[in-house]
């Protein structure tokens, strides 16, 4: 609505609606906050390391790493803030030609995220 229209509705209908827009637009934007879950992003690829948030608090957290035919699991618990950081360890190595790399995170409390990177082959030898 423009100024003009509030204009012609009168005073009092032109703050009601606007009150109305502000209320709306409140309500939209605790709604996306609400909205938040569980996510990973891949830390370091050497050690192969995680971060997890906006899992629950205090959750313990199964961390599944699968790289290629090899598979790992951790488990760690989230702080009160609802973040963890895992590691896949030294012996698991991330070949970036072909390999299939994929985390999964499960919590004991419902929160879950996988974070899956599926690596580039690579051109054959001359």
């Amino acid at each position: 609505m423009s100024i003009v229209t509030y204009a012609t509705l009168g005073p009092v209908k032109g703050v009601v609606v606007l009150l109305a827009l502000v209320a709306l637009g409140c309500g939209g934007a605790s709604t996306g906050a609400a909205a938040t879950h569980a996510t990973l992003r891949l830390t370091d690829s050497n050690p192969l390391t995680v971060r997890g948030t906006y899992f629950k608090a205090r959750e313990r957290v199964r961390v599944t790493f699968t790289v290629g035919v090899q598979r790992i699991t951790r488990t760690v618990r989230a702080t009160v803030g609802g973040r963890f950081s895992a590691s896949a360890g030294e012996d698991v190595k991330l070949d970036r030609c072909g390999d299939f790399f994929l985390v999964m995170a499960i919590g004991s409390r419902g929160s879950r995220a996988s974070l899956k990177y599926p690596l580039p082959e690579c051109p054959p030898q001359p």
